[in-house]
């Protein structure tokens, strides 16, 4: 019931409407889309990441060494943003549905070598029009979709993270005013010292799409310091990931 009332509001503020194309349009590659009311709007994996980065240093290997912790002990805490990915979110008039599209996104990668906590894909106006009208040409272009009318609801954002500590306690993060599952503050134990989380979350638009906005998190990341005078003492982090549409600079 919640989702239906979610999907009427975000009828009300749809991106914008297309008429598909005729069916005998060129077909493109196989489509993939996937029914909103299939996948959570807000969708957590929390895996270990034996592959992050570690240093070792001899004072904070001690220190590790005595609290259980495996001896290639972390030096500093860390949160790195490693990827973030945006598809659209498409409603089909005649199926009443709404649909990730899969097979249209945008995708900004961080390397490994790049320490950044927070990061997001810029999407200038023009951006987000060429973003749009991808969409619209992938739904003509495909023999199941052709003939049907189309708009574009909202944004499925997914940001991964990689989160380094000796002493990790958990992760807290809050999603941005449009999205579908509300804008509670989530908490998540983190009991690995290398691990890489992925958050997924669906995006609606605000009253005027065509202005600014940011959709995605903003969190911290929560652990305990290892040495010096606040051993022991618990501190944070600052985290986040997401898209600003419509960005000016």
């Amino acid at each position: 019931m919640r989702k239906r009332n979610i999907m009427s509001l975000l009828l009300a503020f749809c991106l914008c409407f297309a008429m598909a194309m005729p069916a005998f349009a060129t077909e493109t590659d196989t489509l993939s889309l996937t029914p909103l009311d299939e996948v959570e709007n807000l969708e957590v994996l929390v895996e270990a990441d034996e592959s992050a980065e570690t240093f070792v240093e001899n004072d904070t290997l001690a220190d590790a060494s005595e609290d259980g912790i495996e001896p290639y002990a972390i030096s500093r805490d860390e949160v790195i943003i490693k990827e973030v990915r945006v598809y659209p979110i498409v409603y089909c008039v005649e199926d009443q549905a709404a649909y990730i599209l899969n097979n249209v996104s945008r995708v900004r990668r961080w390397g490994s070598n790049l320490v950044v906590a927070d990061g997001s894909i810029h999407l200038f106006p023009a951006d987000v029009t060429a973003f749009v009208n991808e969409a619209f040409n992938v739904l003509n272009n495909n023999s199941e979709t052709a003939g049907k009318q189309w708009g574009v609801i909202g944004w499925r954002i997914e940001t991964e993270h990689d989160l380094i500590a000796a002493k990790p306690l958990r992760l807290t993060w809050t999603p941005t005013a449009t999205c579908m599952d509300g804008t509670e503050t989530r908490t998540q134990s983190i009991n690995q010292t290398n691990t890489h989380i992925t958050i997924r979350g669906n995006y609606g638009l605000p009253a005027d799409p065509n202005s600014y906005y940011y959709a995605g998190i903003n969190g911290v990341f929560y652990c305990r310091y290892t040495t010096g005078n606040n051993a022991g003492q618990q501190y944070g982090i600052p985290m986040g990931g997401g898209v600003m549409m419509n960005a000016k600079v």
